[in-house]
């Protein structure tokens, strides 16, 4: 039974992101890029994969005896290039992230935060754990004379960022092999939206490392290890994807993945282990957060009645185009306990899907699947590009407005569109060759798609999952370079 629903599942995949793919290039009502410009960087992109690949698969020897040495020289290449684009196309806080700064900063400082950023936090409450991770490392370099804040929140941010890379090689190696482990550094190093958002030490670069790490602990755990190493897997996945989850909720895409995988496996024993150190984690993490913030800036009571409350992000979903809405919002914040809060968002929820209809509700979903979907740049222009802290030549390429734009939209647009293919054709080689080892990955992505149906639609809420788009890009064409002729590739 399992091995025929994993069967479906790389069916149903291959159709919904195949669609998905075609969607992007040829029906992008949402995006205006240019449909020969993005071709073109598809195919430029495509070369370029496929010269690393040849290279990576020239120095396979080199990679097999001595991969300490090579994984070392990426992360010095990657680790210069952090340097180069924090020195040349860096940014100023914006938006959520501008709020979230402040805070951390003000609490730095003063050991208080005041409006309008507390009132901020009192109503977005999914902000609070990111703001205490951030005010305690400020706090701590603070303590050695050290103010350079938003130096301190991008060191933070590049070590998140860089454990991403590390776990996506470590889980390419056991997925697929040394040569896929390579290929994936590049796929996820190519990303050049992504590259952006190094100074923007917000919960979405920040949590990037947790879904690849929680699938590598898990490859683990279906190793034949011993009783005490088990423990200590299980142990330590709980504490840091609790501690994930607390920073952004759609870490839990992921451990869904993994207990939906554990399951088809009957690793009954193993998935109540996992299910149980991931609860006692998330809530632990809560605990602390919780104690800390309402011990010291917040009131508890004050707090309830003031959060939004996850249904009307849900209820937000389905007006317009499904993205964010500040009517919606301040709708919802103009009542004044938290449970007339949610009464409100239930009737704006059931109003909007009895206006929709079934037939428009789907219809909907078509059109809300591609706002969030039809774009790899990540809303860049919104966030990131808003407020750069150099006035230099990048300013055309990274900036509304900018003279170069349509360019970097077009080279970005052009790798985003290989991901997703790489995603489509991963999934016809599992189903093809009856191959489940790429299932977890897949069923993440998958995973993704269907919460960004409910929540809040915004291609900025692709980041956190991007790791997990070069693992599987990386695998597919991996498989797909490996073969020599055409009818070898037809015959997958």
């Amino acid at each position: 039974m399992a091995f025929f629903i994993r069967q479906i599942f790389f069916a149903v995949c291959f159709i919904r992101y195949g669609y998905t793919t075609v969607r992007v290039l040829f029906f992008n009502n949402f995006f205006d890029y240019s449909f020969t410009a993005t071709v073109f960087a598809a195919a430029g992109w495509f070369c370029i994969v496929y010269g690393i690949f040849r290279l990576i698969d020239f120095k396979r020897e080199l990679l097999d005896t001595k991969p300490l040495i090579c994984l070392a020289a990426f992360f010095v290449l990657i680790t210069v290039s952090q340097l180069i684009i924090w020195f040349v196309c860096g940014c100023y806080p914006t938006r959520d992230f501008y709020n979230v700064y402040i805070s951390a900063y003000n609490y730095t400082i003063s050991g208080q935060i005041v409006d309008p950023y507390l009132d901020y936090l009192y109503k977005f409450p999914n902000n609070l754990p990111i703001t205490v991770v951030l005010q305690f490392l400020f706090r701590v370099f603070y303590r050695f004379g050290i103010t350079n804040f938003p130096a301190v929140g991008t060191l933070f941010n590049v070590v998140c960022i860089d454990l991403s890379y590390l776990f996506v090689f470590l889980c390419v190696d056991k997925l697929k092999g040394r040569r896929a482990a390579f290929l994936s550094l590049f796929m996820l190093f190519f990303n050049l939206p992504l590259q952006t958002y190094l100074t923007y030490y917000y919960t979405d670069t920040t949590t990037m490392l947790y879904p690849p790490m929680l699938i590598y602990f898990c490859i683990l755990l279906k190793e034949k290890t011993g009783r005490f190493f088990r423990q200590a897997i299980i142990v330590l996945l709980g504490i840091v994807t609790g501690f994930g989850m607390q920073l952004k909720l759609s870490v839990a895409i992921s451990v869904i993945a993994v207990v939906i995988d554990m399951m088809l496996n009957a690793d009954f024993k193993k998935l109540i282990s996992v299910v149980a150190a991931v609860a006692i984690g998330f809530n632990l993490w809560g605990a602390l957060f919780d104690g800390f913030v309402y011990s010291t800036v917040m009131d508890k009571n004050l707090a309830d009645d003031k959060a939004t409350p996850f249904i009307a992000w849900i209820a937000m979903g389905l007006q317009g185009d499904g993205t964010h809405s500040a009517d919606d919002n301040h709708y919802i914040w103009s009542f004044e306990t938290k449970e007339e809060k949610i009464s409100a968002a239930e009737n704006l929820l059931k109003a909007r899907l009895k206006e929709y209809g079934v037939v428009g509700y789907f219809g909907f979903l078509q059109k809300k699947h591609l706002r969030s979907f039809g774009s790899g740049l990540l809303d860049i222009y919104r966030i990131t590009g808003e407020y750069p802290m150099h006035e230099n030549f990048t300013n055309q390429f990274l900036c509304p407005g900018g003279k170069y734009v349509p360019f970097f939209e077009s080279i970005s647009q052009g790798y985003y569109l290989l991901l997703l293919a790489g995603v489509t054709v991963l999934s016809a080689i599992s189903f093809r060759k009856k191959d489940h080892r790429w299932f977890m990955p897949l069923l993440c992505l998958f995973g993704l798609m269907l919460f960004l149906l409910l929540w809040e639609a915004g291609p900025r809420y692709l980041l956190n999952y991007m790791a997990i788009f070069s693992i599987s890009a990386a695998i597919a064409y991996d498989n797909l370079f490996s073969y020599r002729t055409i009818r070898e590739i037809i015959n997958i």
